[in-house]
């Protein structure tokens, strides 16, 4: 892999290569995992960052005495530990960041099989884009909130496994990401 510092602007296959690279070291110990940001709208430069959206598996420990059922596996936890912490929680964070051992600085969204579908929307970008989605998703009658899709006058999570999902609520067609403009 390619020697990035980290904060610099990467070209698209230079980041394209690391972020495969990374993806591999956590792969094994996701449910799901998916490059996000510019490296999946094929954006020509790469600024500052690489992104990921994760799931990571978890073990189920019922008996665990503070209530907690589930813990995020080790591998998971391990691999991110031996990359130089920026901030964020590996064990239980929501989103964290990392500079990788090659330089490159890696940025981690943790999703659910309840969200997934908006986070990557959400992560993929571009800002002016989602933004769009959003009011679009108030038009139809929906709004966001903590990261979940949900009914407006209710609470309710509305289930995005997929961006197709989102696309469904607002009754359009899916868009390719390198297409997204805002």
């Amino acid at each position: 892999m390619t020697k990035v510092k980290a904060g610099k602007a990467m070209i698209y296959q230079e980041a394209r290569n690391a972020a495969g690279s990374i993806m591999r070291e956590l792969e094994g110990y996701c449910v799901k995992i998916s490059i996000a940001g510019g490296i999946r709208r094929e954006a020509k430069k790469i600024y500052e960052h690489i992104t990921f959206i994760c799931l990571p598996k978890t073990v189920d420990f019922s008996n665990d005495l503070f209530g907690k059922k589930h813990h995020r596996v080790e591998g998971f936890i391990n691999t991110l530990a031996r990359w130089s912490n920026v901030f964020g929680d590996s064990s239980d964070g929501q989103y964290m960041r990392y500079i990788h051992h090659s330089g490159v600085m890696v940025d981690i969204y943790i999703a659910s099989e309840v969200n997934w579908g908006l986070v990557l929307m959400m992560r993929t970008g571009k800002v002016a884009y989602f933004k769009y989605i959003l009011n679009e998703l108030k038009s139809a009658g929906f709004y966001v909130k903590d990261g979940f899709v949900k009914k407006s006058g209710g609470s309710h999570v509305v289930y995005t496994p997929t961006e197709e999902s989102i696309y469904k609520l607002i009754g359009q067609e899916w868009v390719l990401p390198l297409t997204r403009v805002g």
